[in-house]
């Protein structure tokens, strides 16, 4: 967890930024850590104000692991408050003149 005033202006309230590790680990831990992660939020923030979700642009779908990050914070947080309040961002994505 990272803690910083809003483009450093001290009258502003902290931005509080949660990072949380990939899934789809190989020691099978996805289930645990996403307890955790939903856990966290839940007691040490209280709310979400917003999530970035970070999918590698050079898978074609959503998996299973992700959808159900999805799906246990909709449940979690609500699902109004979850897609009104979420940005995509994607690595791995090829750039040309093209697209």
């Amino acid at each position: 967890m990272t803690t910083a005033r809003w483009l450093g202006k001290e009258d502003e309230k902290p931005l509080v930024v949660v990072d949380t590790p990939g899934l789809s680990d190989s020691a099978g831990q996805d289930e645990r850590i996403i307890i955790h992660m939903v856990d966290y939020v839940k007691t040490k923030l209280g709310k979400l104000d917003f999530i970035v979700l970070t999918l590698n642009g050079a898978e074609p779908r959503i998996d299973y692991k992700t959808m159900q990050i999805i799906d246990i914070f909709c449940d979690t947080f609500g699902e109004h408050q979850v897609f009104n309040n979420m940005g995509i961002l994607y690595t791995r994505w090829s750039y040309s003149d093209q697209a």
